[in-house]
């Protein structure tokens, strides 16, 4: 990892473990994986996701992986919302047959649900208080580690979603070994 990533990454820690109440920037596919590995960190009961496909360029990296299965380890629910399963249900996610080796009864840990809204809208929400909203495919966003008032705000906005939602659980197939 480059100085400049690793200033960062040491930055974010900073933010979370102090609970800052700053709203900071993310920008760039480094940065949002950096920022995703630590709201599964400081996370303790339920991380909610919403995102395209889980397909991107950082939801299969190791990392990334490694710190969302920490999160269920230690108990956490894992709650993802997709606009578009079809990498899914193709069995062609690196991401999800990474998770299914690790994790062969990962339907149980993580609800997988399809959405029919279909916008360059991207969330990531920890408990209900921390959260990283993308508002386009270039991965500029806002994180902030403590600021309960927003976090519910857009809680209930994917609550309402994801209650509307179809699930994907017996739609995803089996690992195909990648």
């Amino acid at each position: 990892m480059s100085p400049e990533l690793e200033k960062y990454r040491a930055s974010v820690r900073m933010m979370a473990e102090s609970k800052s109440t700053l709203v900071f920037p993310n920008d760039g596919p480094e940065h949002a994986c950096i920022v995703s590995c630590e709201l599964f960190n400081t996370s303790s009961k339920e991380v909610n996701i919403f995102t395209r496909s889980m397909s991107g360029v950082f939801a299969s990296k190791e990392g990334y992986l490694e710190a969302m299965t920490s999160f269920i380890d230690r108990g956490g629910k894992v709650n993802i919302m997709v606009s578009d399963s079809s990498i899914l249900e193709s069995g062609n996610s690196a991401f999800f047959n990474i998770l299914q080796n690790k994790y062969p009864n990962y339907v149980d840990l993580i609800e997988i649900k399809k959405c029919t809204l279909d916008k360059p809208l991207y969330f990531m929400i920890g408990d209900d208080d921390k959260y990283r909203i993308q508002l386009d495919e270039k991965y500029k966003a806002l994180v902030c580690f403590n600021d309960s008032e927003r976090t519910k705000k857009l809680l209930g906005f994917y609550k309402g979603w994801y209650s509307e939602s179809v699930s994907l659980k017996g739609k995803i197939p089996h690992s195909k070994g990648n």
